[in-house]
């Protein structure tokens, strides 16, 4: 049964019922068009409508409020710490404050705001439930942190950013990246039933916490976001702070939050109930299948490209001479296939390229078209002359370069082929 608390009529004092406005004004401006987005899951209208209006008041702002000079950036990338991000969160904020105050002075004689808190409550708690499977589901499914990629296994760790050294951290195992995510689902599932709700509050502000730091000690570019959610979570937890803290410090008995029906009537408590439990399913086959599909397209499951590997280069003839490889500056030390479509090169000078390409399996045919200049390009034959050894041939501007290359794939490095010891006579640190 959905249940809705039952305070006693207690008045609030002028601290908590400012700081109830400003959540509640804050809380709601940040997660829009939420959660007109999952009851109306056929139209992005809600959505787009409030991102023409920000894109519209964000640059005024960030050069007459604050002072930003340069052109801010609207578009949407990735990253959650961009300038327009900043901005955004000013705006919020002195929403926040100005409603808060304009609230206060309108609605002075309010003695509390217990109905109103128990809905804005719950909308805090689905929100968070939902993005708790988002983010859950995608580490479950390892499309957030995936395995490491080829052209990864092979970058020079002072090479790495902070980011990326975080993400390969937890994508490179299995374990940790999916028990990360079963944490965040399980946490979000916990917040939709009443029985849990407590421990789930609980749960995700422990996770969210984490998460949070990770993002502030490597420089990922969701701190403004992660914070959020702590601050959300908090929210969630207010209505038992009294019995945690009961619990946990004072070694006491804490009396149980009295409850009552949502409604009056049976059937609309059973309506409530099940209309909860219909958008919790709907929401959970949304994410799972559409994680799955990314999954079979892109994910660990995803069929991998022809000549899938790193080709490392051994011999190197110019014109049907052997050669130093490395003292031509044309010369390719390492080819890379591992995305369909797209390949790298390193050159011995040091130079990356990045190209895409067709492989023609049937003539042995590969075409290269540098991505960054699509005039440049490159056409070589391939052969493969044993196991692991293959030999490409093509023209590099006017000379022809033959490669004798060493294929090899993610299960010859060391960090693949360690795998897990029970016994460990001596600490395997290299």
């Amino acid at each position: 049964m959905n249940t809705v608390f039952q305070y006693p009529l207690i008045e609030w004092n002028g601290l908590k019922k400012t700081g109830f406005r400003f959540s509640f004004i804050f809380v709601i401006v940040f997660i829009l068009p939420f959660p007109f987005d999952f009851l109306l899951p056929f139209t992005s209208l809600p959505g787009e409508l409030i991102t023409k209006l920000y894109n519209a008041i964000i640059p005024g702002i960030g050069q007459h409020v604050l002072g930003i000079q340069e052109p801010i950036d609207l578009e949407v990338n990735g990253s959650g710490d961009k300038t327009m991000n900043y901005v955004t969160l000013f705006i919020n904020f002195s929403l926040a404050c100005i409603g808060a105050l304009i609230w206060g002075l309108a609605d002075r004689k309010r003695k509390s705001y217990s109905v109103l808190f128990y809905w804005f409550w719950v909308v805090c708690r689905y929100y968070m439930a939902f993005t708790m499977f988002g983010y859950g589901f995608a580490k479950v499914f390892k499309l957030q942190m995936g395995a490491l990629s080829l052209n990864q296994l092979v970058q020079p760790i002072g090479e790495q950013s902070p980011m990326g050294m975080a993400w390969n951290f937890i994508g490179f195992s299995d374990l940790y990246c999916r028990f990360s995510g079963w944490a965040e689902v399980i946490a979000g599932g916990l917040l939709i039933f009443n029985r849990t709700r407590l421990l789930g509050g609980l749960l995700c502000f422990v996770v969210m916490v984490h998460v949070m730091l990770l993002n502030f000690a490597y420089d990922i570019p969701v701190k403004i976001y992660s914070s959020f959610l702590v601050y959300l979570s908090i929210i969630i937890l207010s209505p038992y702070f009294k019995r945690v803290i009961g619990v946990l410090f004072s070694n006491r008995f804490v009396n149980t939050l009295d409850e009552a029906p949502l409604f009056k009537r049976t059937w609309l408590n059973k309506a409530a109930l099940g209309s909860k439990y219909l958008v919790t399913i709907a929401v959970l086959w949304f994410t799972i299948s559409q994680n799955t599909d990314q999954q079979q397209n892109y994910g660990e499951k995803a069929p991998p490209p022809p000549l899938y590997g790193i080709y490392e280069t051994k011999t190197c003839l110019k014109n049907k001479d052997t050669i130093y490889a490395f003292a031509d500056s044309l010369a390719w030390k390492r080819l890379i296939f591992n995305w369909p479509g797209f390949a790298s090169v390193l050159k011995y000078s040091d130079q990356k390229l990045r190209l895409t390409c067709e492989v023609d399996t049937i003539k042995h045919h590969i075409h290269f078209t540098d991505r960054n200049d699509s005039t440049i390009q490159y056409n070589l034959n391939y052969a493969l002359l044993n196991d692991s050894m293959y030999q490409f041939t093509g023209m590099l501007k006017q000379d022809t370069f033959t490669f004798i290359s060493l294929r090899k794939t993610r299960k010859d490095f060391l960090l693949y082929k360690r795998g897990f010891h029970w016994v460990n006579e001596y600490p395997f640190n290299r």
